[in-house]
């Protein structure tokens, strides 16, 4: 278990990092008074000192951001979750123009899984950049996807894909709705 130096008001309580995911951290403290959530707290990890805001407090748990646009953050250290969902959507393959209807069954920062049917299949291939368009907290969303892998599974067709490009405004709900999912679930992926 790593270990990180929490510092608020020119005091400092270490804390044990319980999971690092994505721009989520979730810190085990033995004294949660000090800690209000919406607090600007500064921390020190691998040799790092950054600040951060506390987005919730639960218990001895501190759910604080780490934005990914902090490059002085060692990134190897993260771990993008995989966010189960249940979106339907469409998928437009820019190679040959053909659409299909799809259903969204897993988010991530780096990319989705979708299932689309069986009959589909021969519309999309390894290597394809399609355009996915759906709708995440009721809010329309599309970005540029890569099929990286395809797998036959019942009368469906999954697909693994990877973001290939995307909007500011789009990757600003990506990253929102990534956040609020591990916040909802306390990081329980």
């Amino acid at each position: 278990m790593d270990y990180i130096k929490l510092i608020k008001d020119d005091e400092y309580q270490i804390g044990a990092l319980y999971k690092f995911e994505g721009e989520l951290m979730k810190i085990t403290v033995k004294d949660p008074d000090v800690f209000r959530a919406g607090d600007q707290i500064y921390c020190s990890y691998s040799d790092i000192l950054f600040d951060t805001k506390i987005l919730k407090k639960e218990d001895y748990q501190l759910y604080v951001l780490v934005p990914q646009t902090n490059e002085h953050f060692p990134h190897e250290k993260r771990k993008h979750p995989r966010i189960k969902v249940d979106l339907e959507g469409t998928l437009l393959n820019y190679y040959n123009y053909n659409k299909a209807d799809i259903k969204v069954i897993d988010i991530s920062r780096d990319g989705f899984g979708i299932l689309m049917n069986k009959k589909e299949k021969q519309i999309f291939s390894v290597g394809d950049v399609c355009e996915i368009k759906i709708a995440i907290s009721d809010n329309p969303f599309a970005a540029n996807l890569q099929i990286r892998n395809n797998e036959v599974i019942d009368q469906a067709i999954r697909l693994g894909c990877e973001l290939h490009s995307i909007s500011s405004k789009d990757e600003f709900e990506l990253r929102k709705f990534i956040l609020a999912e591990q916040l909802k679930s306390n990081m329980a992926y």
